[in-house]
């Protein structure tokens, strides 16, 4: 699945640093014998919703946990979700995970922009 932006005539705001390209990985199953969904996104211009919960992401939405940060021992599920590209015009690569309180925070920051991008679990 793709979803594309900026379409013949229209503009790109990377020369302000403001577009977002992400290539999003959900693997629901993790190492799990499904195969994961894959969607490019482009920002503005891709899919309204999903634009705006990217839009909503705090500054540092793919940050990782700081080494020192204590983390609940709760596992979420074998879920893992890769994010490439460039998000509000800076590059990042990210991989998020289910298997700690710290982790699943991270990972649940995406939960408005993969409802967007996938509907129907």
């Amino acid at each position: 699945m793709a979803l594309a932006g900026c379409g013949e005539g229209e503009t790109s705001t990377s020369e302000a640093g403001t577009e977002t390209e992400l290539t999003l990985r959900l693997d629901a199953d993790g190492r799990g014998g499904a195969d994961p969904k894959e969607v490019t996104l482009t920002c503005p211009g891709g899919d309204e919703a999903a634009c705006a919960a990217i839009d909503a992401l705090p500054a540092d939405a793919t940050e990782p946990t700081p080494a020192d940060q204590p983390c609940t021992q709760v596992y979420g599920g074998p879920d893992t979700l890769s994010v490439e590209g460039t998000l509000r015009g800076e590059d990042v690569s990210a991989v998020f995970d289910r298997t700690d309180g710290c982790q699943i925070q991270r990972f649940d920051r995406f939960t408005d922009v993969l409802a967007a991008l996938y509907p129907n679990p």
